[in-house]
C-alpha cells in the first residue's frame, strides 16, 4: 500500500452512515470526539452545531448530536 500524499489524505475516509438515523457513524468514542472538535473548531455547513457524542445501539457506532445531554433538560 502506498503512503498517503499528505496528512489530509490519511484522514479522508468514506463516511459510513447509520442505517436507522442516516447520521455519520464513527467507529469509536475517540473518533466521534475528534469529529466533534473538528466541527466546533472549523464550522459546519449543515446549520446545527453538534454539542456532544452518543453511542448508537442500532449500528454499534457513535454519532454527533446538537441536542444537549439528557441531564441538562
Amino acid at each position: 500500500m502506498a503512503a498517503p500524499d499528505s496528512v489530509g489524505d490519511a484522514v479522508k475516509r468514506r463516511k459510513v452512515k447509520c442505517g436507522k438515523t442516516g447520521k455519520t457513524r464513527y467507529r469509536d468514542h475517540i473518533a466521534a470526539k475528534l469529529g466533534l472538535a473538528n466541527i466546533q473548531t472549523y464550522g459546519d455547513t449543515r446549520g446545527k452545531t453538534p454539542q456532544r457524542v452518543y453511542y448508537c445501539h442500532d449500528c454499534g457506532g457513535w454519532h454527533l448530536t446538537s441536542r444537549p445531554s439528557s441531564g441538562s433538560r
